[in-house]
């Protein structure tokens, strides 16, 4: 999945092919959550999961950046039109 993709989705809250949505990628960041606190994985696997979701934690962080950054960025359009409108 590209950035332009992942941007699109975001935008248009459109699940990518197969149904997959950022809200479905947040549940699987608090399901390995979830069972790292549970004691679910083995120590061989620690290494693959911990990096995996080290991703996932930084790609949703992306995510949330950029729509805080694009809610600023409305909010500052709707001020500066209704101080027009004034």
């Amino acid at each position: 999945m590209t950035d332009e993709t992942v941007t699109d989705e975001v935008q248009n809250e459109a699940p990518a092919p197969g149904g997959l949505t950022i809200q479905d990628l947040r549940v699987l960041k608090m399901t390995v959550e979830v069972a790292t606190q549970r004691g679910g994985f083995q120590a061989n696997e620690m290494a693959t999961v911990g990096n995996t979701y080290n991703k996932l934690a930084m790609f949703l962080a992306q995510i949330d950046a950029q729509q805080t950054e694009e809610n600023s960025e409305e909010d500052t359009n709707e001020t500066a039109k209704a101080t027009a409108e004034e």
